[in-house]
């Protein structure tokens, strides 16, 4: 008898270790996860990084670490774990709309092609394999193809925002901002706290001039994830447009604290600068971009326009030309500019990058 109490004693305290231990495990993954979901994606991959090998190689983790670096506009890190999760579990679906996103902007038609048709040979009822052959479509600018595929995501899952998102971004491109608008409130009617969704509402409104209410949607977007820098890029060149030069170059410095890498960042910073006269601060900028960037032709261009106003003339001309012979498709452009630098006219062309 003493035995068999013995024995049940055991199996008890085996029982409950073994209990522990499972609590001890979600506990650990369960931290990092609610750390992504929150959008403070750095504590999350620390965290993610703590987890025991065994637990730490899986498709789950590696593909969630993905995530994170995706979330931060940090593709090539984020593409390195999701080919990594893939590799180790090659059936896995859950990530491939992330990952698939991810190539898409990276602009790797191959890659991404190839993930969207292994995609569907896994399964063509899985909203992520519809998806990725939607992100494929899309890079090659077939945008009603790609429609047509994000919305059979949607119909295997009426409930996934970020298809939702999707569609309306290739409605963005096809200027139907009145169904663009409406897939962005219905992925906000799914999850109030999709961030792209936001950010697709106010770019909408940038792209109509209603700036004031632009600005209101990429706040909003902030509030919800604050270490993204293209939200507060956008925020800060809609503030451009409504010339509160000042108050953009806050947001274009608050980008580059978190990223400073970030192109369009530190080229619209640059135009800011521009504008506020502070030539030689927004000749740094450009100088530093041509460093990461030296095929980029708007980069000189800026240049030139800002040694033009600097009345440095020959400056102004070696930038330009510099320009000319990086964009042949705008030599007409160029030109003209060009032409001008010895006349009173002023350059008027968009800043964009």
């Amino acid at each position: 008898m003493a035995n068999l109490r013995s024995s049940l004693d055991q199996g008890s305290n085996t029982g409950n270790n073994q209990i522990k231990d499972m609590m001890t495990l979600l506990r650990r993954l369960g931290e990092p996860f609610y750390q992504m979901s929150t959008y403070f994606c750095q504590n999350a991959i620390e965290l993610f990084n703590r987890l025991p090998p065994q637990q730490y190689r899986t498709g789950w983790v590696l593909s969630n670490i993905g995530r994170c670096y995706w979330e931060c506009v940090k593709y090539s890190d984020a593409e390195k774990y999701f080919e990594e999760a893939f590799r180790i579990e090659p059936y896995r679906l859950e990530g491939i709309e992330y990952y698939s996103s991810c190539l898409w902007h990276m602009k790797k038609e191959v890659p991404l092609c190839h993930l969207a048709y292994s995609a569907l040979e896994k399964s063509t009822f899985a909203p992520e394999s519809w998806i990725a052959l939607g992100n494929c479509y899309s890079l090659q600018k077939e945008h009603e193809n790609a429609l047509k595929f994000f919305n059979r995501a949607i119909q295997l899952n009426p409930a996934h925002a970020y298809a939702y998102t999707l569609c309306g971004h290739e409605y963005v491109y096809n200027e139907d901002f009145q169904k663009a608008k409406k897939c962005f409130e219905n992925a906000l009617s799914i999850d109030l706290r999709h961030y792209h969704a936001w950010w697709g509402l106010g770019n909408i409104f940038f792209r109509q001039e209603k700036y004031d209410r632009a600005v209101d949607h990429f706040q909003k977007a902030i509030s919800i994830n604050q270490r993204n820098p293209v939200l507060y890029t956008y925020l800060g060149v809609t503030l451009t447009a409504k010339e509160q030069y000042q108050d953009a170059l806050k947001y274009f410095q608050q980008s580059e604290l978190i990223d400073d890498k970030y192109v369009l960042n530190r080229y619209q910073k640059a135009v800011v600068l521009m504008k506020l006269e502070q030539y030689e601060a927004a000749l740094t900028e450009l100088e530093k971009l041509r460093i990461m960037n030296p095929k980029e032709a708007p980069i000189p261009q800026l240049m030139g326009k800002i040694y033009k106003l600097m009345n440095k003339i020959d400056k102004a001309h070696q930038f330009l030309s510099i320009a000319l012979e990086l964009d042949s498709k705008d030599a007409q452009r160029i030109k003209g500019m060009i032409e001008s630098l010895h006349s009173n006219n002023e350059f008027n062309e968009d800043n964009d990058i």
